[in-house]
């Protein structure tokens, strides 16, 4: 038995703001200024795998991400709303050198409402809705060991 815990910091504040200005060639100069303003993070894992038999191991797994953005900056960008991972797998080794590996993750997260102010062409507007994300992750692979 394999049992492993992880806290990982994220420096997501460098990220103050999306600014894109377009030239008055491309989309009439159109520009965008979107404060992000957000905050530095954890991520939150455990895992744990077992060795079934010789040939076989079994995994299972979870984890709790943090959302780096503040209420008032709400949006459909991927972090925004804190989300929760549940993962399980397996590898089978037919033969001495040879792996099989299944695993299927899970993550769904906790939904918010909100909307975010961003400037266009010198008029404030805002963005907002629910919002709210599910994942369904599974993978496959196979490896050989030379």
């Amino acid at each position: 038995l394999l049992l492993s815990g992880e806290v990982q910091f994220v420096g997501w504040s460098a990220y103050k703001a999306l600014n894109v200005q377009f030239s008055q060639e491309v989309l009439n100069g159109y520009s965008i200024n979107a404060p992000k303003n957000y905050e530095n993070t954890r991520i939150y894992r455990l895992g744990g795998q077992f060795a079934a038999t010789e040939r076989l191991d079994l995994r299972l797994g979870a984890y709790l991400d943090e959302s780096p953005v503040p209420g008032e900056f709400l949006n459909p960008e991927t972090p925004s709303m804190n989300k929760m991972g549940l993962s399980t797998g397996l590898s089978f080794r037919p033969l001495e050198r040879l792996s099989v590996d299944l695993a299927f993750t899970y993550v769904t997260g906790f939904g918010r409402d909100g909307s975010y102010p961003y400037v266009s062409n010198d008029q404030v507007k805002a963005f907002g809705g629910h919002y709210d994300v599910k994942a369904l992750n599974p993978s496959f692979g196979i490896s050989y060991a030379f």
